[in-house]
């Protein structure tokens, strides 16, 4: 089940260009554990392939800039505007979320992972001069690998309990 450690969870964007522009991401996520830039790329190893690929861009901001502690509340807002949209830009958002150390009877600690994998929520928006407010609502699209040894997205969630009570829902709203 879900235990005392929060949560570790990246938002980003990618385009039909396939960039990713790391949007907002928890601290542990991107320092590591006790700032000791641990490899987490078992928390979170999707995001963690995109911020691989963002970092190839010298022009990409630093990751200090969208870093922070795990919110509290249990209902936040975060604001963004995409730099260089154009207007009939599909733009593709995805939210990775794990939970370290939350094992379960499918996820066991004898399995060399830290509990459940992550799970990979996703939703895309198509810019349109004619729409001036889209809301949607973020769908669970995968998981990422147990071992953290892909960055691919799984779609069977077979053996994912707890995780899946992590986000109880997520909008996303696109305002021209």
């Amino acid at each position: 089940g879900i235990t005392s450690v929060p949560a570790s969870f990246a938002l980003w964007s990618e385009t039909q260009t396939g960039i990713p522009t790391t949007i907002y991401v928890t601290c542990k996520a991107a320092k590591g554990y006790e700032g000791k830039n641990l490899n987490n790329s078992q928390d979170l190893p999707v995001w963690n392939k995109a911020r691989s690929l963002q970092n190839l861009y010298p022009e990409s901001p630093e990751l200090d800039a969208v870093t922070t502690a795990t919110p509290s509340r249990s209902s936040f807002l975060i604001h963004w505007e995409p730099a260089n949209n154009n207007p009939s830009d599909t733009i593709n958002l995805f939210l990775e979320v794990n939970v370290p150390y939350d094992y379960n009877n499918f996820y066991t600690r004898n399995m060399g992972s830290n509990g459940q994998p992550s799970l990979i929520y996703g939703i895309s928006f198509v810019s349109s001069p004619d729409t001036l407010l889209i809301t949607k609502n973020f769908r669970i699209i995968g998981r990422g690998h147990h071992l953290g040894q892909t960055d691919q997205i799984y779609p069977d969630l077979t053996g994912m309990t707890s995780s899946l009570e992590i986000i109880e829902g997520m909008l996303g709203k696109k305002i021209e």
